[in-house]
């Protein structure tokens, strides 16, 4: 199963276009995380680290679904925002990587 199948099963109602921008999205996060060569092609991320791509794009799309919004009341109108972990690598991502490299200077 490739990992658009995945996407389209795991999440049918998002658009096609809104799911590419999420998962150039997630692997930017991971290349920056990673401390990897941001030459390193989107491909590489995607089959390398699909698992962690996966778990991005979810926490992207829960975090859109709750439009940000974490707890509520409603009878004497309380709202708590969450962070913005939207597509921050979170435990349950790094769990799912490795450690970063680590690039020495000089």
């Amino acid at each position: 199963m490739t990992l658009d199948e995945k996407l389209a099963a795991l999440f049918p109602d998002v658009d096609s276009n809104t799911m590419l921008i999420y998962r150039c999205m997630a692997d930017d996060a991971i290349k920056y995380y990673m401390n990897i060569d941001p030459t390193t092609t989107s491909d590489t991320i995607e089959s390398t680290y699909e698992s962690a791509v996966l778990q991005l794009i979810s926490n992207k799309i829960k975090f859109d679904d709750m439009d940000g919004i974490k707890a509520c009341t409603v009878s004497s109108t309380s709202v708590t925002y969450a962070d913005n972990k939207g597509l921050s690598v979170t435990d349950d991502v790094k769990a799912l990587l490795p450690r970063p490299y680590v690039r020495l200077l000089g």
